[in-house]
């Protein structure tokens, strides 16, 4: 029957689909191919299945794709007859990404991927929006790119963030992803704004500026542990803490970083062990050396912008879950592999069951 094939295809066949499907009347399998065929869901897990096949294809590079043909329009311009106000966005800006992004203690009002935005952006070079569009999609550890969203509530109205491939999308209620009326801010925008609060001394606080400097090398540190531990399978000498073993190694390594002979010493070790790594047919890969080795190198160049002692800045917002994120969770599937595929097949088989019923 055309209905088991459909489900043979997904590669989701079980007793409970065969019993549902046994003995169906074929206007009921053509309604199912229909409802399958038309489904968003459907296309989603064939774009799943296709990406399996072509496992051994060349991953996309994310660091090397266009951004936004827009990305030059100001913020100001992309808000016109928006109801969402420059300030209202310069505070989502202030509050960085989804991934690793908890706060520090000393911190309140910054999360991590804010600090780690400061302290790249301190540094004056000339490719923020590319920084920026990683951080908010890959978080720290350079996970595969993923969309995600926040929902912020001012003063007693709720504005969505949804965060993709072209920016960072705005809309007043519950939704940005499928609102009509959303504001796409391209990464270019958005990394150009934060580089003018950033240069006015008003993106972060001193204190908290301190503490963006102080988190980039504990965060390096913990990656260059990783790195040799996991893909050089060897931790050198003088990153060994007397007790040794993480946390005590990563603090030892934090230390060095603070000197510029040694961060240097460091940074030349590190880049012939990260070639030899690449040119080891056998190697291992734990990690991403080539991140560790970019980080450490912007890890070279001080801050040459820097804030306001007078600013402070204290969130003017509350977060809520918005419909985007609920929907995320709900349409990826499991955690197992073919979760999609069986959601979508149970649900199926019910709808399918009630209209059966209701026919009788």
């Amino acid at each position: 029957m055309e209905s088991e094939t459909i489900h043979n295809k997904l590669g989701v066949m079980t007793e409970l689909d065969l019993f549902l499907f046994k003995d169906r009347k074929p206007s009921l399998a053509e309604q199912l191919y229909e409802t399958v065929l038309q489904s968003d869901i459907y296309a989603d897990i064939l774009a799943e299945i296709a990406r399996d096949e072509a496992e051994s294809a060349p991953a996309a590079d994310m660091e090397n794709e266009g951004y936004s043909q827009i990305g030059n329009i100001s913020i100001a311009e992309l808000l016109k007859g928006s109801s969402i106000t420059p300030d209202e966005v310069d505070a989502i800006l202030r509050d960085g990404g989804n991934y690793d992004n908890h706060k520090l203690h000393d911190c309140p009002s910054n999360g991590r991927s804010a600090l780690r935005i400061a302290a790249y952006f301190t540094k004056g070079l000339d490719d923020n929006a590319r920084y920026l569009r990683r951080e908010y999609l890959t978080g720290r550890y350079g996970r595969d790119a993923t969309e995600s969203g926040k929902g912020f509530k001012f003063a007693g109205r709720n504005i969505c963030a949804w965060f993709d491939n072209d920016g960072i999308s705005l809309a007043a209620g519950v939704t940005a992803k499928n609102n009509l009326h959303r504001v796409t801010i391209p990464w270019e925008a958005a990394a150009a704004r934060i580089d003018e609060l950033m240069r006015a001394g008003q993106y972060i606080s001193r204190p908290a500026f301190d503490s963006a400097l102080d988190n980039e090398r504990r965060e390096l540190a913990g990656k260059l542990w990783s790195f040799y531990r996991d893909d050089m399978e060897e931790i050198p000498a003088d990153f060994k803490a007397e007790r040794g073993g993480y946390p005590d190694d990563a603090e030892l390594i934090c230390s060095l970083l603070e000197n510029d002979s040694e961060r240097s010493r460091i940074r030349d070790r590190l880049e012939a062990d990260v070639t030899a790594w690449e040119n080891n047919p056998g190697r291992r890969s734990w990690g991403n050396p080539a991140r560790v080795l970019e980080e450490m190198n912007n890890a070279m160049h001080p801050p040459v912008i820097l804030p306001d002692d007078s600013f402070s800045y204290e969130k003017p917002f509350a977060y809520f879950i918005t419909q985007d994120e609920i929907d995320a969770v709900i349409t990826r599937g499991g955690t197992f592999i073919e979760g999609k595929a069986r959601f979508f097949s149970f649900s199926l088989g019910s709808v399918l069951y009630k209209i059966e019923m209701s026919q009788k």
